[in-house]
């Protein structure tokens, strides 16, 4: 079985500050390894850069890393992000309203572009066109491109020839969820940062591909396993172990859109705002630093993905939801005040779920 150290690769998600919990990828995905050193090659080759998988397999994660890396890297704020639904959104406005050049020129300067969830432009002819000549253009300039996908370039139906031809030419990484070795170095470095002891009978449970564990296949299942051994752990007085794992697996785990939703009241009610007004779209201080906290908790006390955390949060982007979700992780880094409040925040959600 894979160590933690065999486990990590060279990638780490690390921001200008450090603060950004590192990514685990195995040999499953042993190509991911060498690309922290693509994004430092003056043309880097394999551009433009495809990640594709299915959700909970890191490719929002990743993508974004090496965004940041190489912005880093070039020492350039010429970044383009957006997702394949706003691409087809602003490129539908931008024909409608005849501001084609403008919205073009706002795009064309980028130094590096990460185009999340192309799969969403399938069967949209004027956004396909529109990527394909912007995506000959970025790369004539020498620009950086990172795109997300299901599947497959080729195996993506709807796209046009064209986008596909363009994509392919370049370096199309499938991402896999983590196997066995992986999944054991994800749940140690959990372990170790919550200060937990997890003897080796419990962790081979965890890992375990049965039918009575499908949550337990992606990093962010594990960790969720993880929280909530602990606070049965703490609720029965009783070590973590292998018969505790069982009485996890044997509760299925509470629903996840309900435990979502009782973050979310929960926030609203601390910070003395609507649920509403937590899902609308007003960006005031404290409604932008609640929203913040009920992503927080909701990537720490469930295994939802960020599309699922973002439906339940007022319909938001994924993307926008991973934004939130680093931005706080900062902010929680950098006030003892703010910390203080998410953790009693998370302490009254995770013992009202263990309670049921």
């Amino acid at each position: 079985m894979a160590s933690p150290s065999a486990a990590r690769t060279a990638v780490q998600s690390r921001t200008a500050n450090g603060n950004s919990e590192p990514l685990l990828f195995g040999p499953e995905n042993a190509l991911v390894r060498r690309l922290e050193s693509l994004v430092h090659e003056v043309q880097p080759a394999g551009n433009p850069l495809v990640f594709c998988g299915g959700s909970g397999t890191g490719k929002t994660s990743l993508a974004m890393l090496l965004v940041d890396l190489r912005a880093q890297h070039l020492g350039t704020s010429q970044v383009f992000r957006t997702t394949g639904a706003d691409f087809a959104r602003a490129a539908s406005h931008a024909h409608d309203t005849d501001s084609v050049t403008e919205y073009r020129g706002r795009m064309g300067r980028a130094d590096v572009v990460l185009i999340d969830d192309v799969h969403k432009l399938a069967g949209r002819a004027t956004a396909l066109e529109e990527l394909q000549n912007r995506l000959d253009g970025w790369l004539r300039r020498g620009s950086l491109v990172i795109v997300t996908l299901k599947q497959l370039p080729a195996e993506t139906e709807g796209l046009s020839p064209g986008v596909v031809s363009r994509l392919s030419c370049g370096l199309c990484v499938p991402l896999l969820p983590p196997e066995d070795g992986t999944r054991s170095a994800l749940l140690a470095h959990y372990a170790e940062r919550e200060q937990l002891t997890l003897p080796t009978d419990a962790r081979e449970r965890l890992t375990q591909r049965t039918a009575a564990a499908p949550a337990f296949l992606t990093a962010a299942s594990l960790r969720h396993a993880l929280l909530q051994l602990a606070h049965l752990s703490t609720e029965n007085k009783c070590p973590i172990d292998a018969s505790l794992v069982d009485e996890l697996l044997a509760e299925h785990l509470p629903d996840e859109k309900a435990t979502l939703r009782r973050i979310a009241s929960a926030v609203a009610k601390h910070f003395e705002i609507s649920l509403s007004s937590l899902k609308g779209d007003c960006r005031q201080r404290n409604l932008v630093l609640a929203r913040g906290v009920a992503v927080h908790l909701s990537r720490q006390l469930t295994s939802a993905s960020f599309a699922t955390i973002g439906e339940l949060l007022g319909k938001r982007d994924h993307t926008t939801i991973l934004h939130s979700a680093r931005k706080i992780t900062e902010q929680i880094d950098q006030d003892s005040q703010l910390r203080q409040h998410v953790e009693e925040l998370r302490q009254e959600l995770s013992a009202s779920e263990a309670r049921g």
